[in-house]
């Protein structure tokens, strides 16, 4: 007897097959549903708890180069500030103002430092003599102005309706105070030249000791030297000796150290070392005047 399989078993057994894929189906669309729902979640939370910092590019801050006190730039700048036409104290422009630009200086205070760059083969004379035959030496404006512009910077303005006398580094005719007046027909200053007169010596210490202690190159390519001052003031007394007043402003008002009964060997003594962390403090500016890398000055503060 021969068995036959029923059509219907068979359709039936397709049906359970289809039902077993369709089952598979689903498990895997709900298996990969979770993982992106469970990576969208993580990505969620990790942005929240550990957020992600911007990267700045790293920027350079150019800042000011210290420079050698040794350095002859600096050498140089800090003898124009402290220059001194007689070779002793120095001038007190600086000490004395708390603030110097171009418009503190008179138009005297000009000359005296433009005047320090002059050199005797600046001069030529001219054949004549004044009434009292001191031979006529001349140097031009131009070149006035030149020096005018190597201290104070290209613009600098100043008169030349004034006498100058100024004792010079150098002699002519074993004379060194020239006598400056201007000559308006060939632009140029008319200079006799005279003995310096002997000036008795008028202090045992300078009144102004300074130190310079820092420098720096700009970027701009200026410089600014810092310097360390201290003021002293001397008063003979009765005995012969002396009271002695040392501060930190010209007026004598903020007094460092004040002592009576000196001798002359404790003023020679005196020295800036010992009061440098409470001295006054003069920042000079210098900048460069346009494309020659001439330094000239700018400005100082005193603090």
């Amino acid at each position: 007897m021969d068995f036959k399989i029923s059509e219907d078993f068979v359709e039936e057994k397709n049906d359970d097959n289809k039902k077993k894929d369709n089952g598979v189906l689903k498990l895997i669309v709900i298996v990969v549903f979770a993982l992106i729902a469970f990576i969208l979640v993580f990505l969620v939370l990790n942005s929240i708890f550990n957020p992600k910092t911007k990267s700045t590019p790293k920027t350079t801050t150019v800042t000011s180069e210290k420079k050698p006190l040794t350095e002859s730039n600096v050498k140089i700048l800090y003898d124009y500030v402290t220059y001194n036409a007689n070779g002793g104290v120095r001038y007190d422009i600086f000490v004395k103002n708390k603030k110097v630009n171009i418009d503190t200086f008179t138009e005297e205070e000009k000359y005296y430092y433009a005047l320090q760059y002059v050199q005797v083969e600046d001069f030529s004379y001219t054949g004549k003599q004044d009434s009292n035959n001191n031979k006529i030496y001349t140097i031009s404006n131009r070149k006035i102005k030149k020096y005018m512009e190597y201290f104070f910077g290209k613009g600098v303005k100043y008169s030349t309706d004034l006498t100058i006398k100024y004792p010079f580094s150098f002699s002519i005719n074993d004379k060194n105070v020239g006598i400056m007046t201007y000559n308006a027909t060939t632009s140029s200053f008319d200079t006799v030249f005279v003995k310096e007169e002997k000036i008795e010596e008028e202090y045992i210490v300078e009144p102004y000791l300074g130190k310079l202690v820092e420098a720096y190159k700009e970027t701009d390519g200026g410089y600014k030297l810092v310097e360390k001052l201290i003021y002293v003031y001397v008063k003979r007394q009765a005995d012969g000796k002396y009271e002695v007043i040392i501060s930190k402003d010209y007026d004598h008002k903020n007094i460092i150290e004040s002592s009576t009964d000196q001798t002359e060997a404790d003023l020679k003594k005196i020295k800036i070392d010992k009061y440098i962390d409470k001295a006054a403090t003069i920042t000079y500016n210098f900048k460069i005047k346009d494309t020659s890398n001439i330094l000239y000055f700018y400005s100082s503060e005193i603090k």
